[in-house]
C-alpha cells in the first residue's frame, strides 16, 4: 500500500533547507556523488545513515522514507476489499500470504489489525488442514493481544477481545474464554456484549448449569435495562405524542409478556406513573386511570408483598444471583419511598381524574400497601 519515497524526500528536504549536495555529503561523511544517486533513485542510503540523515533534516526516519504505518479508514477498506476478492476467487493460501505482507508493514495500526483478525476468523474454514487453521488462529490471537495491550481505542480493544475469544473457541479452548470474559461482567449487567461467546464457552467446557444461569442473568438485566431506558426515553418525549404513545405501547407489551411487574415492581411502577402523566397531559382520562391502576398494582406488590427483585418460573436460576448482588441496601433496589408513592396522585397533572371513583380505589389500594410496609 505504501511505497517508499526516499529519493524525492531527500531532494525536497534539501531544497527546503536551501543547502547543496556537498553540504549534505560533508555532514554524513560521504561523497557528493552518493547524495546525487540517492536523489535520482539510483541507490539508497546505508541503513546506518538514516537516523543521521533524518536528524539533519529535522524529521523522523519514517518521514524521511515516506512511510506511514497508520492507515486511513479508506486505505484499510481498499486492502480489505482486495483480500476479500482474493478469498472469493478461491486463491486462499496466496491471499493469506498477501494479508500477512500488509500486516507486517502496518502492525502498529490497531484498527487495521482488528479488521485483519476479523477477516481471518471469517475465512479460517477456507484452509484445508487443521494445522493451517490452527496456525492462523494462533496468529489472530497474537494480533488481538497486541491491540489489547497497546491500543487506546475502546472500540478496537472491544473488537479484538471478541475476535480473540472466537479464536479460542475454534481452538477448543473454552476455559480461556471463560477466564477472559467472566470477570468482565458485574452485578448490574455486561461490560462487553459477548454474552453468546461466554455462554458457548460454558457449554463447550461442559458447564451447562453455568451457561443456563449466566444466560438468564443476562436476559434479566437486559430486560430491566430496556424498561429503565424506556422510562428515560418516554420522559424526554412527553411533548412528542406519537413517539410517547409508541414507547408506551411497546414497553407495556414487553412488561406484560415477561411479567416484569412481578419481577421488579419498583421499575414498572415508575414506568406506569410516567405513562399516566403523559396521558394526563393530552387529557385522556381513560388511559390516565388505566396506567394509574397499573401503577397501584406495582406499588401493592412492592410494599404489600415485599417484592423488590424476584425470579419466577421462567427466570428460575437467578434468585441466588439476586441474593448475592441485589441486596436490599443496594442503590439499584427499590427506589420508590412510601412517602412518595401516594403523593404522586396529588400531582396537579392528574386533576382531570381526581373526581373519579376509580382514583379513590387506587388511593385506597396504595394506602393499604403502605400501611402493610410500616413496621
Amino acid at each position: 500500500m505504501n511505497t517508499l519515497h526516499i529519493a524525492e524526500n531527500i531532494l525536497k528536504l534539501r531544497h527546503g533547507k536551501r543547502i547543496t549536495q556537498e553540504e549534505v555529503a560533508k555532514y554524513l561523511g560521504v561523497t557528493k556523488a552518493s547524495v546525487s544517486k540517492w536523489e535520482n533513485a539510483q541507490s539508497i542510503p546505508d541503513v546506518m545513515l538514516l537516523p543521521q540523515l533524518a536528524a539533519f533534516f529535522g524529521v523522523t526516519v519514517d518521514e524521511l522514507l515516506g512511510y506511514e504505518s497508520q492507515l486511513t479508514d479508506n486505505q484499510i477498506e481498499i486492502i480489505y476489499n482486495e483480500l476479500m476478492a482474493g478469498f472469493n476467487s478461491g486463491d486462499v493460501k496466496d491471499t493469506f500470504v498477501l494479508a500477512n505482507a500488509y500486516i507486517r508493514n502496518h502492525y502498529s495500526c490497531h484498527r487495521f489489525l482488528t479488521r485483519m483478525a476479523g477477516l481471518f476468523i471469517t475465512h479460517i474454514n477456507f484452509l484445508e488442514t487443521r494445522e493451517e487453521r490452527n496456525a492462523i488462529l494462533d496468529q489472530t490471537k497474537k494480533m488481538c493481544l497486541s491491540v489489547l495491550s497497546e491500543s487506546v481505542s475502546q472500540k478496537d480493544r472491544r473488537t479484538a477481545l471478541s475476535v480473540m475469544c472466537m479464536a479460542d473457541l475454534l481452538l477448543s479452548k473454552p476455559d480461556h474464554v471463560i477466564d477472559t470474559l467472566a470477570p468482565l461482567y458485574d452485578a448490574d449487567g455486561m461490560l462487553y456484549p459477548d454474552t453468546d461467546l461466554l455462554i458457548q464457552a460454558y457449554q463447550d467446557a461442559g458447564r451447562s448449569e453455568d451457561a443456563n444461569s449466566f444466560a438468564q442473568v443476562c436476559m434479566f438485566t437486559n430486560l430491566m435495562n430496556q424498561v429503565s431506558t424506556a422510562i428515560g426515553y418516554l420522559s424526554v418525549n412527553l411533548g412528542n405524542a406519537p413517539v410517547a404513545k409508541e414507547t408506551i405501547i411497546r414497553t407495556a407489551d414487553l412488561i406484560k409478556v415477561y411479567h416484569v411487574s412481578a419481577l421488579n415492581p419498583d421499575l414498572t411502577a415508575r414506568f406506569f406513573c410516567v405513562a399516566a402523566l403523559f396521558y394526563a397531559s393530552v387529557n385522556n382520562a381513560t388511559e390516565t386511570l388505566r396506567f394509574l391502576d397499573l401503577y397501584s398494582e406495582s406499588v401493592d406488590m412492592l410494599f404489600y408483598d415485599g417484592i423488590t427483585f424476584s425470579g419466577d418460573k421462567y427466570f428460575d436460576r437467578i434468585d441466588r444471583w439476586i441474593s448475592d448482588n441485589l441486596k436490599s441496601d443496594n442503590p439499584r433496589s427499590a427506589r420508590l419511598h412510601p412517602d412518595d408513592v401516594l403523593s404522586i396522585l396529588d400531582n396537579p397533572a392528574f386533576d382531570i381524574v381526581k373526581q373519579s371513583p376509580e382514583i379513590k380505589k387506587i388511593r385506597e389500594r396504595i394506602e393499604r400497601a403502605i400501611e402493610k410496609k410500616k413496621p
